[in-house]
């Protein structure tokens, strides 16, 4: 942060791991998304999980998307 504080998150569960990453898959199909956000996204998210998860089809996962509804 610019002020010099340190902030630390403590993960407490597999859970929230888990909203985490639904998040950012929310995040890489919102329309108005750069495409060198989603690049990014699968970039980071690909060297936390190797070559050997499938992110992209993930991210096509109902849980993932972003309705009309939620954009209002």
């Amino acid at each position: 942060m610019e002020d010099g504080t340190h902030v630390e998150l403590e993960l407490t569960g597999a859970r929230m791991f888990e909203q985490g990453v639904i998040a950012l898959g929310r995040v890489y199909n919102h329309p108005k998304t750069h495409e060198h956000v989603r690049h990014f996204i699968i970039f980071e998210l690909q060297k936390i999980f190797g070559k050997d998860y499938d992110i992209m089809q993930f991210f096509k996962e109902p849980i993932c998307q972003v309705d009309a509804e939620s954009l209002k």
